[in-house]
């Protein structure tokens, strides 16, 4: 999954410091997911849920938990475009851009 104009969105996370019985410092971090929308159903049944910029500043800075759940919705399918991209994206010793380049276009998505 990539987003059309992707410096213009974020994914919607939460965020803890906190500390264990040993007295270590401990932060955790999960994305937020939500119901996939039609695109992403096809291969997935959740999705995170993707902000806009401004949506983001309202996810830092508003403190209404009745707001931010309906933030909770999945991205329309059009800001979403979907490729296969390298398997060399499942170790960390590969850490450059081709990673994420398109691959094999036109072949049938799935999960596994």
């Amino acid at each position: 999954m990539a987003l059309k104009t992707e410096p213009l969105f974020s994914m919607a996370g939460i965020w803890n410091e906190w500390t264990d019985s040993n007295n270590n410092i401990i932060n955790t971090f999960s994305i937020i997911t939500t119901r996939a929308n039609n695109k992403m159903s096809k291969i997935h049944h959740r999705m995170p849920v993707i902000l806009t910029q401004e949506r983001e500043k309202e996810w830092l800075t508003i403190n209404d938990e009745v707001f931010l759940k309906s933030l909770l919705v999945p991205v329309s399918n059009e800001k979403l475009d979907f490729y296969r991209i390298s398997k060399k994206i499942n170790s960390p010793k590969n850490n450059d851009a081709g990673v994420i380049a398109p691959e094999l276009e036109g072949e049938q998505l799935k999960l596994f």
